[in-house]
This record gives structure tokens, C-alpha cells and sequence, in this order.
């Protein structure tokens, strides 16, 4: 019995090409027990850590951007600047597997409310 199951798929349609990546369901045993589920006001100043709770091993990360109007960039802090690897314009969701529990944000314009769930590996 798995502890977590992902599903995820989508459809690619543009010039007349359309590429469909059927959905597909993975089951994943977690180790560890620690999972933070958040609401988190990112502001447009310095970048900011997510709360991370009880997680303490990099796991799976699940973001939504809840605002309306303005995106937020999700990324690293490296030698103390912010590196976004992630922008989610509003109301946009991703998921992804961590490779570090150090996860910070930025928003763009305004701040924004970005709803989030990280699990230990």
C-alpha cells in the first residue's frame, strides 16, 4: 500500500499539433512521517523561506498560486540571492519531487497567498 499517489497528465494542442500525455497514477512509500500543509503570504521584498513544520528530509512539494492577478517565483537562496526556478502565474498549480527541504519565494507585483503541501521523503 503506498502512503501518497501522484496522478498527473496533460494535452499539448498548438499549430495543429496536439501530443497527449495520457494520465498516469505512481504510488510512493514515504519514509519519513512529517508533512506541513500551508497557506503562506509571499511578499514582493526579500525572498522567504516556506514554513516547513515537521518536514525535515526533502519529499514531494505541491504549490498553488491562490491569487488572482500576480504570479510568484518559487527557487533556492544561493550566497543569499534568490535563484527562481518556478513561476506560477495566478491561480497556476505544479508539483515536483524536492532535492531540498530550503525552499524560498518571491512575488512579482503584489503579494500573494500560496497554498502549498511538502512531504518528507
Amino acid at each position: 500500500m503506498s502512503d501518497m499517489t501522484v496522478t498527473t497528465g496533460f494535452t499539448y494542442n498548438k499549430n495543429g499539433f496536439i501530443l497527449p500525455v495520457p494520465s498516469a497514477s505512481e504510488g510512493f512509500s514515504l519514509t519519513g512521517a512529517g508533512c506541513t500543509s500551508n497557506i503562506q503570504s509571499i511578499g514582493t521584498g526579500a525572498h522567504e523561506a516556506l514554513v516547513l513544520g515537521e518536514v525535515s528530509t526533502a519529499g514531494f512539494l505541491y504549490l498553488e498560486n491562490l491569487d488572482a492577478t500576480n504570479y510568484v517565483e518559487v527557487g533556492l537562496d544561493v550566497a543569499a540571492a534568490f535563484v527562481p526556478l518556478i513561476k506560477l502565474k495566478a491561480g497556476q498549480r505544479a508539483m515536483l519531487w524536492l532535492t531540498t527541504t530550503a525552499v524560498y519565494a518571491k512575488a512579482n507585483t503584489g503579494a500573494v497567498k500560496l497554498a502549498y503541501v511538502i512531504t518528507d521523503a
